[in-house]
């Protein structure tokens, strides 16, 4: 019998170098690229934040008779990976449970077919054609009307809170 001979082991990763010592008082520089990630995650948490408390954090689910989780989360009507467009829009979030959230994500037929009746076939196919749109947001510019509409709802105590505002 011919033994198999099992392939080397890698040895460890050598550790990042960081600076040992850092004067007292000099942080290190932002990147863009970090300073657009936290934008983009305010922006995220305030719109869902604002989604969920639109409707006084109830689940907006259309199936009637379900057992709610009652851990709210802001879904997207048409998904933000799929349709970036319209990942910022209010009128493309819905507040729901998570158990229906994690339903409704596993059967997107349903979830379309129920946007389809909720805002009409014409509605329905304009939002589509929106969504489908190719665009790069100006974060700033989304942040501050997601304020805006958070300050126009009267929710700016409830966000100064979560460190929205």
């Amino acid at each position: 019998m011919t033994e198999l001979l099992k392939p080397a082991k890698r040895g460890r990763k050598p550790k990042r170098r960081r600076d040992a010592v850092r004067a007292k008082g000099k942080r290190k520089k932002v990147t863009r690229r970090e300073q657009r990630k936290r934008l983009a995650k305010l922006c995220n948490d305030l719109w869902a934040f604002i989604v969920k408390a639109r409707v006084q954090y109830a689940c907006q689910s259309p199936r009637s008779p379900h057992e709610c989780s009652r851990v709210w989360q802001a879904a997207h009507g048409f998904g933000k990976k799929v349709h970036p467009a319209t990942r910022y829009e209010l009128w493309n979030g819905r507040c729901l449970c998570s158990s229906e959230h994690t339903y409704f994500g596993h059967r997107e037929a349903i979830w379309f077919e129920h946007l389809r009746d909720l805002w009409g076939d014409n509605f329905y196919k304009e939002r589509l054609a929106e969504a489908c749109a190719t665009a790069k947001h100006d974060l700033e510019a989304v942040c501050s009307g997601l304020r805006a509409e958070a300050l126009r709802l009267g929710l700016e105590s409830q966000a100064r809170e979560r460190g929205l505002l």
